[in-house]
């Protein structure tokens, strides 16, 4: 999926493309996403089944990651004739501690079929908490006006493959894995799931889930208000399909990588900062780069290579004293994968399909961050050639 995925962002952030052309790469593109989340269930599934679906608990910030959920979600609708309903109580603690990408998903996961069996009328998300003790019980209702529940599929609802009134809805994507993890993620967070529906009226969906108390303020009415009229600002960028792309001319990466294609999109993709980029095809071209007397930036590694592989490499490299920062390239971006990566010697890692926006992270961090009177100058060169 790294290419697909890669390949078709890496055209699209150009400028000037013709617009058919920009038509074909945005379903390439919104194609591939959809296959990896398929992919992602049949995973999640197999973890689910092997007993090693774990969560990741940590704060966070709940009007920021409702935000994101509704923003994510809304985009789903599409050209659709429904209108997107948010409510959300003016109490609802401003923090929280819980594995916020698995609750996330969780409501993908119901508003993502709401929006999906839904041709007019709306889709509702409403959100409301209570305190048990030293922990906060979260509820969220998914309600919509669809095409509702036949009574055979509300029996074998959270069973393993269900797909929906099934001969009305063969053209629909998925797996039908979707209820089946959510009702899962529920569980392992001390909560339910169940539904209301009619078939051909719509649908009622209730999730509740316990996580723990973080000592803060509620949300307030004004966060509230802005959150439901989809108006919410927090303190980070925007993200615009076109990102930035601060020239660092000054910085230097090497990208290590088996496959031609994936070093064809690491190089696409990293190519607008007009970096000194270099690419090799095995850990052992790496470490000779090294013993040759080069030093890099950042070496984006792949973590899967035949005969010597990323970690290997990684290791042998920093035995043999190298300074620079390492980054790990690995399609297996699982829980606890960050601890395992910086006890190997990397700096970090970066999930495949590459995304722009981590590459731009990573970026700043160890180079533009390495060098400030450089980047200050390219800086400052920059803004005045936008004055003349």
């Amino acid at each position: 999926m790294n290419p697909i995925i890669g390949i078709s962002q890496v055209k699209l952030e150009k400028e000037d493309l013709p617009e058919e052309h920009v038509d074909v790469l945005e379903k390439i593109y919104s194609s591939g996403n959809s296959l990896l989340g398929i992919i992602n269930d049949i995973l999640d599934m197999s973890k689910i089944e092997t007993g090693k679906l774990d969560l990741n608990p940590a704060e966070f910030d709940v009007p920021r990651f409702l935000n994101d959920t509704i923003l994510l979600n809304v985009v789903r609708i599409g050209e659709k004739r429904i209108e997107f309903l948010l409510e959300v109580e003016e109490n609802l603690p401003s923090k929280l501690f819980g594995d916020e990408l698995r609750i996330k998903q969780i409501l993908n996961n119901l508003l993502s079929n709401a929006i999906k069996y839904t041709d007019k009328g709306f889709v509702k998300l409403a959100i409301e908490s209570c305190e048990d003790g030293d922990g906060v019980i979260m509820h969220f209702r998914v309600e919509d006006t669809g095409q509702g529940l036949s009574q055979e599929d509300q029996a074998r609802l959270f069973s393993e493959y269900l797909r929906f009134n099934a001969d009305a809805n063969r053209a629909t994507e998925g797996t039908g894995l979707g209820l089946t993890i959510t009702k899962k993620l529920a569980e392992m967070m001390d909560g339910t799931i169940g539904v209301d529906s009619e078939y051909g009226k719509g649908s009622v969906f209730y999730v509740t889930i316990r996580l723990k108390a973080v000592e803060c303020d509620p949300i307030g009415s004004e966060k509230a208000d802005e959150l439901c009229n989809f108006m919410y600002m927090d303190d980070r960028q925007i993200y615009k399909p076109h990102v930035a792309h601060e020239p660092m001319p000054y910085g230097s990466v090497l990208v290590v990588d088996d496959v031609d294609i994936n070093l064809y999109v690491a190089e696409g993709v990293l190519e607008p900062y007009k970096l000194n980029i270099e690419l090799v095809d095995s850990g052992f071209k790496a470490i000779e780069k090294f013993e040759g007397g080069k030093v890099y930036d950042i070496i984006f590694m792949d973590h899967m290579m035949p005969k010597m592989d990323g970690i290997a490499t990684t290791e042998k490299l920093r035995a043999m004293g190298y300074p620079g920062a390492i980054i790990a390239l690995t399609a297996n971006a699982l829980v606890g994968n960050e601890e395992m990566f910086a006890q190997h010697g990397f700096d970090g890692y970066i999930p495949k399909p590459i995304d722009v926006r981590s590459i731009e992270t990573v970026l700043n961090k160890f180079v533009r961050d390495r060098h400030p009177e450089e980047a200050a100058r390219f800086a400052q060169a920059g803004e005045t050639e936008a004055d003349e």
